[in-house]
């Protein structure tokens, strides 16, 4: 027996292990894309048969082997078993009656395999028998003749499994879809050569080796190298799609590491794809700006919803980004990752807080001008409660002069000042707090006590211009504003409407 077709065959068993964990890591990261995950579980399943083959080369007897080869069969059956589905999946046949009849007359050989004794390749033990390879090698192995209705009812469902996919692949050469049927074509041709030459070696019409299991190596690395490429093929018109899309795009998994970033990321973010593939934001940018971004996704995430960010990024030169994350989900609404579109909007928001600030001393202008127009009202209301302090002054003076103690005369007269003086103070107030240029804070705004205070400052100007004002206003109207705003609004309706009645005879104004 020999030691090195032994390795040959532990090696391809390990080239199948390899390629399953491979297409089942792509599968994982392609979680809509269900042709990778069963060609996983065909290459898993190829891997134990060919362990079992070299098991089967190490065991010292007919009752050893057999035993072997019924785990070993089993692999193979659930093998082809999958394979129409693979199929399938791969040229996108949208019908999937046949391989669920095909699947269910091998799961049918598969239980028949389980049950018999010696499984279905043999109905009796077979002799145990040394031979030799073409290539000089000597291997012990069994050598009688299967048979058996299930024997021929396995190669029964092998030939007709093949004869689907061979058919499935021939339609699809003549369109746009012709990689994908040539690659499938070249592989199961190989396969069900090596398989008509294994049907011939079993019923002893040629003296060879088992070569099956080399149709199915070729089988499995055809249709590898196929996905693969097609895969890199994939990702890179994705790249090239997403490169011009003018904003940045990039894809996270669940656990926050980019798996794709377009030039204009890189562009925004200064950092090469290269760098950012395979790592997080907090690996990649500083703490209190990975800690927002972190958040926001995690918002995407648990409310499995699109949601619009601003986030900020940079040092110095700091940008501002709008940015629309979305979730990527299983069928089952599962999120597993997140796709995010960046706009950069700097420029667009010192635009705005410059056409902030230029209206805000656009109003300032328009308030100076107000007050400047209602000077001579401004003046005269001063004058009342000027004069009137005067007054009231001079005759508390005189009264003190003449001696006379009239007490209660006295304080009427103080009370008097006090109210007038408060009354010049709240013109003054009410005139500065008006032309006064400041940042619009809101502040709670009491309406009522706003339309008041503006109808007082302009009384006079009213009464000049012989309008009659009636307010109609509940206690207690608050609302959240700029108090100077909003005055300027209640300014310019009571003057527009002012002007609009000059036409309009006295008393009906």
């Amino acid at each position: 027996m020999s030691d090195l077709w032994i390795t040959v065959i532990d090696a391809v068993a390990g080239i199948c292990a390899y390629a399953a964990l491979h297409h089942a890591l792509v599968a994982w990261r392609r979680p809509l894309d269900r042709t990778h995950m069963l060609f996983a579980l065909l290459c898993a399943f190829g891997a134990v048969f060919f362990l079992g083959t070299g098991q089967a080369y190490r065991a010292g007897s007919a009752e050893a082997i057999i035993a072997v080869r019924r785990w070993q069969m089993g692999a193979g059956i659930a093998f082809i078993g999958l394979l129409p589905w693979f199929i399938a999946e791969y040229c996108r046949i949208a019908s999937r009656a046949l391989p669920l009849a095909l699947s269910a007359w091998l799961a049918m050989v598969f239980l028949a395999h389980v049950l018999l004794p010696l499984g279905i390749e043999y109905t009796a033990l077979p002799p145990y028998t040394q031979m030799t390879l073409p290539w000089g090698e000597r291997v012990l192995d069994l050598r009688g003749r299967p048979g058996g209705p299930w024997h021929y009812a396995w190669w029964f469902g092998i030939f007709a499994v093949f004869a689907f996919g061979l058919n499935a692949s021939l339609r699809h050469l003549g369109g746009s879809e012709r990689p994908r049927g040539a690659a499938l074509a070249a592989g199961l041709g190989i396969f069900l050569g090596c398989l008509v030459l294994q049907f011939a070696v079993n019923q002893r019409w040629l003296e060879f080796a088992n070569v099956g299991e080399f149709g199915l190596l070729a089988l499995i690395l055809q249709m590898s190298l196929a996905l693969t490429r097609e895969l890199r093929e994939n990702e890179r018109r994705l790249q090239l799609v997403v490169d011009k899309v003018p904003a940045a795009v990039y894809l996270k998994d669940a656990g926050g590491r980019y798996l794709l970033v377009n030039r204009e990321c890189e562009r925004y973010t200064g950092i090469t794809a290269a760098a950012m593939l395979g790592r997080t934001d907090r690996e990649l940018f500083p703490p209190a700006q990975a800690a927002v971004v972190q958040a926001n996704d995690r918002v995407v995430l648990t409310g499995r919803r699109a949601v619009r960010f601003e986030e900020q990024a940079g040092g110095e030169g700091r940008h501002t980004y709008v940015s629309l994350k979305v979730p990527l989900a299983y069928a089952d609404g599962t999120p597993y990752g997140i796709c995010g579109v960046s706009t950069d909007v700097t420029h667009q928001r010192a635009a705005e807080n410059e056409m902030r600030l230029l209206r805000r001393q656009l109003w300032h202008a328009d308030r100076v001008a107000r007050t400047g127009a209602l000077a001579a009202s401004l003046a005269h209301e001063l004058n009342q409660p000027l004069a009137a302090v005067l007054h009231n002054a001079q005759a508390a003076r005189r009264l003190l002069q003449k001696g006379e103690r009239q007490w209660e005369t006295i304080d009427e007269i103080l009370a008097d000042i006090v109210r007038d003086d408060k009354r010049a103070a709240a013109v003054v107030s009410g005139l500065r707090d008006f032309v006064r240029q400041e940042a619009p804070e809101r502040t709670a705004v009491d309406l009522a006590a706003l339309a008041r205070e503006l109808l007082d400052l302009l009384n006079t100007e009213l009464i000049k211009q012989e309008v009659a004002v009636e307010l109609r206003i509940d206690a207690g109207c608050m609302a959240s504003a700029n108090r100077a705003q909003l005055q300027q609004v209640l300014l310019n309706l009571v003057m527009n409407a002012v002007d609009a009645m000059r036409s309009r005879p006295a008393g009906a104004r």
